[in-house]
């Protein structure tokens, strides 16, 4: 029988202990692949296209102490190629966390990569974040799960029935967002709550900027399936702005 991988068991223990409290204040900026061939811990930005990754090959002994074999993207501040390396395991943790301030830093909102849009996603985020303890780390229970994957599945064929919608404007729009929401139906049961709920303000961001007739079409739509009979899913907006869904 599969079962789930410890990735700690890869690592010394001492390895895990000095970089676990890292990976913690980072969490939600990268994702975790388990089998990547050739290293023992592979992390790669939690963005689809992007090439950033840092990866533990293998850790070494002999007398000079104990060393950790590692490749990352990009190298440092000053270099955007990869690179592969090694160090003792008291001086590992200054590259592990470079790597993941560089992660933040390319997440934060700039002129260089769409402020309106980040702009947008932030304030449907703050609608939609889940205030749930876990929403960080865990993902939706499995009826929550099958509750939005039936919606994300239903709006897609709604769309295709609207056609004070389907003006010239707006036509190819719809056929990238039901391309967008399949892409989320597809993720929602690997994703945490809320590297789930960060993604779909994303859609939702990317929408508005192009049309606010479609965006206020899906909005109306979460609220009725999702939001007003699911409570349980525990939104924000439920908390501090109920008076503030659409009808």
């Amino acid at each position: 029988m599969n079962q789930i991988q410890n990735i700690r068991k890869r690592l010394s223990v001492d390895l895990a202990k000095s970089i676990e409290i890292s990976l913690q204040k980072y969490y939600g900026l990268f994702k975790i692949i388990e089998d990547k061939e050739k290293y023992n811990l592979y992390l790669v930005d939690k963005e689809e296209n992007s090439d950033i990754y840092f990866g533990i090959i293998k850790e070494t002994n002999d007398s000079s102490g104990h060393y950790i074999h590692f490749s990352l993207k990009p190298t440092n501040n000053s270099k955007v190629e990869s690179s592969t390396s090694s160090t003792k395991i008291s001086d590992f943790q200054n590259f592990l966390n470079n790597w993941l301030e560089n992660l933040k830093f390319y997440e934060e909102d700039s002129v260089l990569n769409d402020p309106l849009i980040r702009g947008y996603r932030d304030e449907f985020y703050l609608d939609y974040q889940i205030t749930d303890n876990n929403a960080d780390f865990e993902g939706f229970s499995y009826l929550q799960q099958k509750q939005l994957s039936d919606f994300f599945e239903k709006l897609i064929d709604e769309f295709e029935d609207l056609e004070d919608l389907k003006d010239e404007n707006s036509s190819k729009l719809i056929e990238t967002v039901k391309k967008d929401i399949s892409e989320l139906n597809s993720i929602l049961t690997s994703e945490t709550k809320n590297g789930f709920m960060k993604k779909f303000s994303l859609v939702l961001a990317k929408t508005r900027k192009r049309s606010l007739k479609v965006c206020d079409f899906i909005l109306k739509e979460f609220t009725k399936e999702i939001i007003k009979k699911g409570t349980e899913f525990a939104f924000n907006c439920l908390k501090d702005n109920m008076l503030n869904l659409p009808n």
